[in-house]
């Protein structure tokens, strides 16, 4: 439980602003006394050390409690919030936007407390860390107008996708590893030389038991990133060819799909490549089974 006093400033008024995120990164909602952590999908209770909720995808880990968090594995598993197919510029458009507001209140508090000017703060160090405060807010204001934008091209393709193909949208919203536990597709746009798209991910390797699974830089464990270039050319594979947003979509969903269902064997094919001194290209290699499934999924409408 939390103990109240230590490393807090606590107003007249009873008001904390002591750090809000705890467990797996989320908010604690102190609203009306809950002391729940917020995750989305489901709350925590971490004075009860309980979940008040069944997890969503609780069907798909009929072995586990549906109660449980991230298979009672949270050294290894992160859980960022029960869904799958995920907007992830809407994703950094959250992040952007809480620091632009902790930057905001670092800038609105020494102003309130000294100025503006440079005569106005007993020390130059005290005015140089208000003067990077106000940069870095103004940096994290471009940082949420990008990520705003973006965000609304990315729902954009998402819903597109989940319109014309909704059957892919239904297998890759729902899609599993060969361990049975759930992984997440962010997707997102990015201007790229060259590709009108790609998968992000790398290998996770569990030297307990040799299970290899996804995971991205961005979103961690049993997470991949689907980027699409807001600017789409010639097709490397077809230069003859523009394909679509929605085929370039269709195209990488068709990689992620056989990269998160046979992560262990993908994983080995692309070490022997590198031991033979091959490269992957751009997973399109010679028996490359990414490639061969990515290039079907593009030339198909649905499942």
């Amino acid at each position: 439980m939390k103990y109240r006093g230590y490393n807090e400033v606590v107003s007249s008024l009873g008001n904390s602003t002591a750090q809000k995120f705890g467990l797996g990164r989320k908010e604690l909602n102190d609203e009306l006394g809950l002391e729940w952590y917020d995750f989305g999908a489901r709350n925590y209770d971490v004075a009860l050390g309980r979940w008040m909720n069944i997890d969503p995808l609780a069907e798909n880990y009929s072995s586990t409690s549906p109660y449980v968090y991230t298979l009672n594995n949270p050294l290894f598993f992160v859980d960022p919030d029960g869904r799958k197919i995920i907007n992830g510029d809407e994703e950094r458009r959250k992040k952007a936007e809480k620091q632009v507001e902790k930057n905001r209140k670092i800038v609105e508090s020494a102003e309130s407390s000294y100025g503006t000017s440079r005569e106005d703060f007993s020390s130059r160090s005290q005015y140089k860390r208000y003067k990077k405060a106000k940069r870095n807010l103004k940096k994290s204001q471009r940082k949420l107008s990008k990520y705003t934008r973006l965000a609304e091209s990315t729902q954009e393709k998402i819903d597109n996708f989940k319109e014309k193909s909704p059957n892919m949208f239904a297998k890759m919203d729902n899609i599993t590893n060969e361990y049975g536990e759930s992984v997440d597709i962010f997707v997102g746009t990015k201007s790229m030389s060259g590709k009108n798209g790609k998968n992000e991910f790398s290998f996770s390797v569990d030297q307990n038991n040799g299970h290899v699974r996804l995971s991205s830089r961005s979103f961690g464990l049993n997470t991949l990133e689907i980027f699409i270039n807001p600017t789409l050319g010639p097709s490397v594979h077809d230069p003859d060819k523009t394909p679509s947003t929605i085929e370039t979509l269709r195209h990488e969903m068709g990689h992620a799909s056989y990269e998160i269902e046979s992560t262990r064997s993908y994983y080995l094919y692309l070490e022997g490549l590198k031991r033979s001194g091959k490269k992957s290209n751009a997973g399109h290699s010679s028996g490359d089974l990414s490639g061969k499934r990515a290039l079907l999924w593009e030339t198909l409408e649905d499942l």
